[in-house]
C-alpha cells in the first residue's frame, strides 16, 4: 500500500474562508437536500488572518503552494477578513484562486481585489454563474443578478483576472452560448462548461434541479456507492489537502461535507486535526491517513470516498464533460 503525502509533497490547499453564505443553493450541503431551508444546526464562523498567517508560515516553501478558497456549505467573499487575506496570500504562495456566487460585497471591495489580484499572475477570481439574468437565480437562490454584474465588471476593470464557471442544470442548458458570449464581452478570461452530477432521487425537496440532459443517468452521484469498484483519491492524485473555517485540517472537502451531515463523527474520533492546538506535520503525519482511511480503500470504503472518488473520477473536472457525453 502506498503511504500518505509528506507536508512538503502538499502543492495546493483547499481553505474554507467562511461557512456563512448569502445564497440558498438547495443542493448544497448546508441546505435540507432540495429546498431553500438550513440544516438544522449547521456550524457557522470564518477562518481568521492570524490562522492564515499561521498556516502559511508553516509550509516548507510556501511559493510551491497554491491557496484555492472555496469550501463546501460557505461563500469565501463573506468573510469580514477576505481582503487582508487575499492580499496576504497573494504575496506569499505561488497562487491564490477563490470561487464566489459574486452577489455580495461592495463596489470599492471588488475593486481593491482587482487591484490585488495583479500582484500575482497565478491569481483569479471564479465566478459561479449557472445561466442568465431569468435562470441564474433558480438554483443560486437569493443571489441578485445586476449586483453579480456590477461587482464582475467593476473587479475586471480594476485589472482582476476572472474566470465564468457555468454548472449546467436542464433549465439553463439552452443558454450557453449566450452566456459564454456575455463572458467574452466582459472580459472574463475562460468561461467554464461543468455538467452537474450532484442529483438525488429519493427524499429531496421541490426545489432540486433537474440534471441536464448531456448527464447519463449512471454518472449521476445517485448511483456512485453501487457502482463502486475501486478507490481513486483525488488528494494523492492531485497533492492537495483541505481546511475547514473552524481551522481543522481534513483530506478533502467532500470528508468535510460528510461530517457536516453527521455521518462521520465516529469515523473521524481520535483524529486529532485542530490547527489551533496542533501542527500542521504533525496532523499530516497522524496514523489515522494510512491505518484508518487508506486501509478502508482495500474494501472500497469509507462511503464518503466511495461515492466521490471511485472510478468514476467526479473530481476529475478536465475529462467530466466527456465522460458525461
Amino acid at each position: 500500500m502506498p503511504s500518505w503525502q509528506k507536508l512538503k509533497d502538499v502543492k495546493k490547499f483547499e481553505i474554507e474562508l467562511s461557512s456563512h453564505c448569502n445564497a440558498r443553493c438547495p443542493l448544497c450541503i448546508r441546505q435540507v437536500t432540495g429546498t431553500d431551508k438550513e440544516r438544522a444546526g449547521f456550524h457557522k464562523g470564518h477562518i481568521t488572518l492570524e490562522q492564515i498567517k499561521k498556516l502559511v508560515n508553516q509550509l516548507p516553501d510556501p511559493k510551491q503552494v497554491v491557496f484555492y478558497f472555496g469550501g463546501v456549505g460557505g461563500d469565501p467573499m463573506m468573510n469580514p477578513e477576505v481582503v487582508d487575506i487575499f492580499r496576504y496570500c497573494v504575496e506569499r504562495v505561488r497562487g491564490v484562486y477563490m470561487d464566489t456566487n459574486a452577489s455580495l460585497r461592495s463596489k470599492d471591495v471588488w475593486h481593491e481585489l482587482g487591484v490585488i489580484t495583479k500582484l500575482n499572475e497565478n491569481s483569479s477570481v471564479t465566478f459561479s454563474i449557472d445561466g442568465l439574468q431569468d435562470t441564474n437565480h433558480i438554483y443560486r437562490i437569493q443571489t441578485d443578478w445586476n449586483k453579480i454584474m456590477h461587482n464582475a465588471k467593476t473587479y475586471i476593470s480594476a485589472g482582476g483576472i476572472a474566470e465564468w464557471k457555468y454548472i449546467i442544470f436542464k433549465h439553463n442548458e439552452h443558454q450557453i452560448n449566450e452566456a459564454e458570449k456575455l463572458a467574452n464581452e466582459m472580459g472574463f478570461t475562460r468561461f467554464i462548461k461543468e455538467p452537474s452530477v450532484r442529483h438525488y432521487f429519493d427524499n429531496v425537496g421541490e426545489l432540486s434541479p433537474e440534471p441536464p440532459s448531456i448527464t447519463k443517468k449512471e454518472n449521476i452521484r445517485h448511483h456512485a456507492l453501487r457502482d463502486a469498484k475501486k478507490i481513486n483519491c483525488k488528494v494523492l492524485e492531485k497533492n492537495m489537502m483541505y481546511i475547514t473555517h473552524d481551522f481543522k485540517l481534513l483530506p478533502c472537502c467532500y470528508v468535510h461535507s460528510w461530517e457536516l451531515v453527521n455521518q462521520a463523527e465516529s469515523y473521524l474520533d481520535n483524529f486529532k486535526n485542530n490547527l489551533n492546538e496542533v501542527s500542521l506535520a504533525d496532523v499530516m503525519n497522524d496514523n489515522f491517513f494510512k491505518d484508518k482511511l487508506m486501509n478502508d480503500w482495500d474494501d472500497c470504503g469509507p462511503t464518503v470516498c466511495a461515492v466521490n472518488c471511485n472510478q468514476k473520477q467526479y473530481w476529475n473536472k478536465e475529462s467530466k464533460v466527456e465522460e458525461l457525453q
